[in-house]
């Protein structure tokens, strides 16, 4: 018999439950990231009924939002590292204080952010965007900044219950929060 085929032979269910596995990870997850994603296109759809004048503010309001929170997206993929690491090796004190300081921090990083969205009129304007458009942009971005909070602590949140394979709230958050 040749060696190879017992190994090929063993390897194959071993491939298959590490897939199925996988999946059962990334598939929620990912479902979570499209939906995340959604929000400002469900924005948009419901603002582009209102004009074209309505539509461009929204949209480039929702671009400074995205440009405040991706950097805070990346906090939290950093975050998601340590979490699992701690949660992982059983170091459940650890993982508490991970998450504590993780929120915390988020919520820290966040107040830059808001204070930007708050000021996206008086940007925009300094970067030679329209004064209309530049003031419904900043009506835009004001109105979301008592979003920011929420949305680190949904970051955080999720990092928190993903270390311990726990998927369906954030799918569920994100599914809600596109309604």
């Amino acid at each position: 018999m040749d060696p190879d085929a017992a190994t090929t032979s063993t390897a194959a269910p071993a491939q298959r439950s590490q897939l199925r596995q996988l999946l059962g990870l990334a598939l929620p997850i990912m479902l979570s990231s499209i939906l995340t994603f959604l929000m400002p296109v469900v924005d948009l759809l419901f603002v582009g009924r209102l004009g074209t004048h309505e539509l461009a503010a929204a949209a480039l309001g929702n671009t400074v939002f995205q440009t405040m929170a991706l950097p805070l997206q990346g906090f939290a993929s950093a975050l998601d590292t340590l979490l699992a690491q701690s949660f992982g090796a059983g170091q459940l004190d650890s993982y508490g204080r991970w998450a504590q300081v993780g929120t915390l921090v988020m919520l820290v990083l966040s107040l830059p952010c808001m204070l930007i969205l708050g000021l996206a009129e008086s940007l925009l304007l300094a970067i030679g965007q329209e004064a209309a458009l530049a003031a419904s942009a900043g009506a835009f971005c004001l109105r979301l900044v008592p979003g920011m909070p929420p949305f680190v602590a949904f970051l955080t949140l999720t990092r928190f219950l993903q270390a311990q394979e726990i998927l369906a709230p954030s799918v569920a958050i994100a599914l809600v929060a596109n309604l």
